[in-house]
């Protein structure tokens, strides 16, 4: 049919445009040039999976001429850590009851993700850019949250590291300690996470 047709040459159209597209972000990212660059990065962020929910939200700025690389990152809020501990049938009873986490273990899970984040992500990104267009990584980890005086929604940078590709990539990743190895590396935040408190970003 005359529609069948139309829609088989939108189709065709479109995927040639998107095609073409790719083909320019191709050049320009074996270039060194800034679009490219952060279309290749903002493609590797967004394939990246946790074992939690999170938005993956970010905004990435690049520097051609210095190599860097300005990554500003929404965390996830506390809310997304399991807080149910076990739950038993009462026979006698005939209904469930339920035991959680205290709220100290909690907010230690939540420090240990916390900056457990950065880290994965910036080896992410070191080792999947190939072409060493990128030898430097500034990481600005972001909180979305409600405040609770005014009820709006507030955002603010929680945590903040640097790090050249060089220092990173001699890391042995496996036997270190998230937080440790943030504090090593220079990396500034707040004592404790979880109390959520704004820091002036890189």
């Amino acid at each position: 049919t005359l529609k069948w047709e139309e829609d088989k040459k939108q189709f065709y159209s479109e995927k040639d445009e998107y095609n073409e597209q790719i083909k320019k972000y191709e050049h320009s990212y074996n270039e060194g040039l800034q679009d490219g660059v952060e279309y290749f990065i903002e493609f590797l962020l967004e394939n990246v999976e946790f074992p939690f929910e999170n938005s993956n939200i970010f905004d990435l700025d690049y520097c051609k001429e210095e190599k860097s690389l300005i990554s500003n990152y929404f965390l996830p809020n506390k809310e997304v850590i399991p807080t149910l501990k076990t739950m038993k049938f009462i026979q006698s009873r005939k209904e469930y009851t339920e035991s959680y986490i205290s709220e100290k273990q909690v907010n230690e899970i939540y420090n240990e993700m916390l900056y457990s984040i950065p880290l994965k992500l910036i080896e992410f990104m070191y080792i999947n850019e190939t072409k060493n267009n990128v030898c430097s990584i500034a990481f600005n980890g972001w909180i979305n949250k409600i405040d609770e005086g005014t009820g709006n929604a507030v955002n603010f940078c929680l945590l903040s590291i640097e790090v050249s590709k060089e220092v990173f990539l001699n890391l042995n990743l496996e036997a270190v300690k998230p937080k440790e190895c943030f504090k090593k590396l220079e990396g500034i935040s707040g004592i404790d996470l979880g109390n959520l408190i704004p820091i002036i970003p890189i």
